[in-house]
């Protein structure tokens, strides 16, 4: 009897394990593809229009651009720099002069509607360069809200997560 109890627990789980790449296959981005699969141009239009910011952005912080940075990062900007510092706009401008990047690529592009003036942009990053003479993680996961305000769509938030290969990267994907 007492088998039975610590077998179903461990069954349970994985199960649900294997459940899980259903559920996250869904959502996997594409290479710039449309945001819906109805064909709501509206929702791909601004995709292509925050793709492109985005892409504006990082010119601007490879070519230490900050009348364009200061521009497009919100006042109340959060930024999640790769290793959980937290900066802030002004924190971010001061120490652009640090930032070296001699490339970078973005793909796997996917859009999230989170309300009528903003947007979760996700993608993949993949970067040469260094800060404070360390590198950068070669390959991270970008995430980025963007807001429209007033006219013209502001950075409100960015994060970078380090892509590491691990036992449920190499399970799920």
């Amino acid at each position: 009897m007492n088998s039975k109890l610590t077998l179903r627990p461990r069954l349970l789980s994985f199960v649900l394990v294997l459940c899980l790449p259903a559920g996250f296959s869904a959502e996997r981005p594409r290479d710039a593809a449309p945001a819906t699969t109805g064909g709501d141009s509206r929702l791909q239009q601004r995709q292509a229009e925050l793709i492109k910011l985005e892409v504006l952005l990082n010119d601007a912080e490879r070519n230490h651009d900050i009348g364009s940075l200061q521009q497009t990062f919100a006042d109340d900007l959060i930024y999640v720099a790769y290793n959980g510092v937290q900066l802030t706009k002004q924190k971010l401008l001061d120490g652009l002069g640090q930032l070296k990047i001699s490339s970078y690529t973005m793909q796997n592009f996917s859009l999230k509607q989170l309300g009528p003036n903003n947007a979760l942009l996700t993608y993949d990053l993949e970067v040469k360069g260094s800060i404070l003479g360390s590198d950068l993680p070669p390959k991270s996961r970008a995430t980025s809200i963007w807001e429209n305000r007033g006219d013209h769509w502001l950075l409100v938030y960015h994060a970078e997560t380090p892509q590491r290969h691990s036992l449920l990267t190499k399970l799920f994907f």
